[in-house]
């Protein structure tokens, strides 16, 4: 069965008129540095163009990797302060309880043992 990680969830604003400028720190800067951190599994990156709403997504292999990556996050802002509508970012943190993959990758699905618990 597939281990499933701990999720850092980070919602920003860029400015809509430097979204591509917002985008272009996200693959240059910032996902290299959020990849070089202990315990990053992967990341997705999305953004919103039409409104300038970006969302990272990170997986870690621990909790404990997940917080301690959050120190990073002043920084990143900082780094994109000229691209961003307001420098405050959104944080929040997930488990994984499911995780499903499209059968013909061969990929098979995971559960959290917390979330195949019978909580009676």
């Amino acid at each position: 069965m597939t281990r499933l990680c701990t999720q850092g969830v980070v919602t920003l604003h860029a400015q809509p008129e430097k979204v591509e400028d917002c985008i272009r720190i996200f693959r240059e800067l910032n996902a290299p540095s959020i990849a070089a951190q202990p315990g990053f599994d992967h990341g997705h990156w999305w953004v919103d163009r039409s409104t300038g709403k970006a969302v990272s997504v990170t997986f870690w292999d621990t909790e404990g990797n997940e917080r301690a990556s959050r120190a990073h996050i002043p920084r990143l802002l900082k780094g994109m302060a000229d691209v961003l509508a307001t420098n405050q970012g959104e944080r929040e943190t997930f488990e994984a309880v499911h995780e499903q993959c499209n059968v013909h990758t061969g990929l098979e699905s995971a559960a959290s043992p917390r979330a195949t618990r019978d909580p009676g």
